[in-house]
């Protein structure tokens, strides 16, 4: 993935980051930033964290700290499928 995205600043009402974890070797914190950069104030972000065979990027209040940090808030929603736990983050932009 290269950063910085490609769009120009606020361009976007809503971002869908699906199966991101498996991007090796990826700055989440520099991933989070450019996405509330392009995204429009109040947009809603989400993504998702399927913890099934997959590293965990950080654990759940660390993930919430991260998202306040680069100017988001957030709500967690669980959610257990046949394929594994899965949490779906929904994140608006402050």
């Amino acid at each position: 993935m290269h950063l910085p995205l490609p769009f120009n600043d606020e361009e976007f009402d809503m971002v869908w980051l699906f199966s991101w974890c498996q991007i090796k070797g990826l700055d989440v914190r520099k991933l989070f930033k450019e996405i509330n950069r392009i995204e429009k104030r109040n947009g809603i972000f989400m993504f998702n964290i399927a913890y099934s065979g997959y590293a965990v990027i950080c654990e759940e209040d660390e993930l919430k700290e991260l998202m306040r940090e680069v100017g988001f808030e957030i709500e967690i929603l669980e959610r257990q499928s046949s394929f594994a736990q899965e949490f779906v983050i929904l994140a608006r932009k402050r």
